[in-house]
């Protein structure tokens, strides 16, 4: 008989690397607590999803990683659904991440603690303007960082940590794709604009792009 039991909370990754995403961990859940099968429409009902919605983004997902097995309009969890999710995870990355975050989250914790006997920086007296300004500068992004995973670790992944990790390594991303990728993780498209507002991020329409806007880190500044 299948294990029923908590879903381990699942995440989303770095641009275009897709992982299960936690609405897709939010189906398993459901599943399990309706005894290990749940019919289609009474699945889109308690996940708030149309019926082919599931049909055609979630379930194909989760059967192909071999969690769940369609049987017409009933969805059921395959025998070994434990292990093909741990599995999946590992492939994904995702159990690195959680084991990397949560030793990250330790170690902020820690030096929290220990923010009192840790002795003040000198800055050395011939030190120019210009450096000043670039350590103030080092020193306000990892402030943002801190409070980015702060958020991350208090409510999960939001609009602003979602925007904030597809930009690391991004110089730009068009707004409308921004959109679509965080509509398919399961966030509503309208919060992103405002979101990357509050990050500081700048947002500006591209002529070379038939004027449609795009979003900047921060501090990146336009090339065009």
């Amino acid at each position: 008989m299948r294990g029923v039991g908590a879903v381990p909370n699942l995440r989303w990754s770095a641009p275009y690397i897709r992982r299960l995403g936690k609405h897709n961990g939010a189906i398993i859940q459901h599943i399990v607590s309706g005894g290990g099968d749940l019919h289609v429409e009474k699945l889109a009902e308690v996940t708030n999803k149309r019926a082919r919605d599931l049909k055609a983004r979630n379930l194909p997902k989760l059967e192909e990683a071999g969690i769940v097995e369609l049987d017409g309009n009933t969805v059921r969890l395959a025998e070994d659904w434990r292990e093909a999710l741990e599995n999946r995870r590992e492939e994904d990355g995702e159990i690195y991440a959680h084991n990397r975050d949560e030793r990250k989250y330790r170690e902020q914790a820690e030096a929290f603690r220990n923010r009192d006997k840790t002795p003040a920086e000198e800055v050395p007296p011939l030190m120019g303007r210009e450096k000043m300004a670039e350590i103030q500068a080092e020193r306000a992004k990892e402030e943002e960082e801190k409070r980015i995973e702060h958020q991350r670790q208090k409510v999960g992944v939001t609009a602003e940590t979602f925007i904030h990790d597809k930009l690391k390594s991004l110089d730009r991303i068009r707004l409308g794709l921004l959109r679509d990728i965080w509509s398919d993780a399961g966030g509503n498209p309208k919060d992103v604009l405002s979101a990357a507002i509050r990050l500081g991020c700048r947002i500006e329409k591209l002529p070379t792009y038939d004027n449609q806007q795009f979003i900047f880190p921060p501090t990146q500044r336009s090339a065009a």
